[in-house]
C-alpha cells in the first residue's frame, strides 16, 4: 500500500528528525541536536539529517531520501526508520573520534 502520510519529504525529515532524538535517548541515552541540511553529492540535492552530540564535536549524518521512498511505498513505519536511523548515528558518533578544537594554539602544535 503507497502512502505518503500526508508527509512532503521536508516534513517527513522534520518528524523523522524528532524521533531519531527520542530513540537516541531512550535507547542509547544520548542527546543530540538535530539539524536538517540539503547537501550536494554527486550532482545531486540529497536532504540529509545531521546529529550534533552534545559534548563532542562528531556529528554523523544519515540521508533521508531512501528512507522518504521506502514510507511512501509502505515498506517501513517512520518508526521503524528512526529505529534504524537512530542506531546507525549512534554508532557511527562511538566509533568516530573527537577532534580537537581548531585554536591557532592547536595549530601550531601541527605545523
Amino acid at each position: 500500500m503507497k502512502t505518503d502520510g500526508g508527509y512532503t519529504k521536508e516534513t517527513f525529515a522534520e518528524e523523522l528528525s524528532e524521533r531519531i532524538k527520542q530513540v537516541l535517548f531512550e535507547r542509547f541515552g544520548a542527546t543530540a541536536t538535530m539539524e536538517i541540511r540539503a547537501t550536494t553529492r554527486t550532482n545531486v540535492v540529497r536532504l540529509g539529517i545531521v546529529a550534533r552530540f552534545d559534548g563532542s564535536n562528531i556529528a554523523p549524518a544519515a540521508y533521508v531520501d531512501d528512507a522518504y521512498q521506502k514510507f511512501c511505498s509502505g515498506d517501513q513505519t517512520i518508526s521503524q526508520i528512526a529505529e534504524e536511523m537512530g542506531e546507525g548515528l549512534f554508532l557511527t558518533f562511538q566509533r568516530g573520534i573527537d577532534l580537537p578544537e581548531l585554536t591557532p594554539e592547536e595549530a601550531k602544535k601541527h605545523i
